[in-house]
């Protein structure tokens, strides 16, 4: 997603990336870049950036009410916990969107 916002001589501009890649064998894949750029005004120009990515095996599971889970092993040693709702355009955990697409990324 890029978010936008201008005002006199300044200029601010965020653009995050995030995919996750899921494999019918139960191992997943994930990355993310996240990138601010300012410019103008009277503080100069500066610009940040994160990133983070991982893989692992991941789980589906229904908590006491019955809400989808989705769960993430990393090979790292992290453990993510996310809930899931299902929205027109695929699905929404982790508070954000996403699409459902075929991955030739899978083997």
């Amino acid at each position: 997603s890029s978010t936008s916002n201008s005002s006199g001589d300044a200029h601010l501009t965020g653009i995050k990336e995030e995919s996750y890649v899921f494999c019918s064998n139960g191992s997943y894949g994930y990355f993310m870049e996240d990138t601010t750029l300012f410019s103008g005004g009277d503080f100069g120009d500066f610009s940040s950036e994160e990133s983070d990515q991982h893989k692992g095996r991941y789980g589906i599971s229904a908590g006491t009410l019955g809400e989808p889970y989705l769960y993430l092993q990393a090979n790292d040693g992290r453990n993510f916990l996310h809930t899931m709702t299902q929205n027109a355009n695929g699905l929404e955990f982790n508070g954000s969107s996403f699409s459902l697409t075929q991955s030739t990324q899978c083997q």
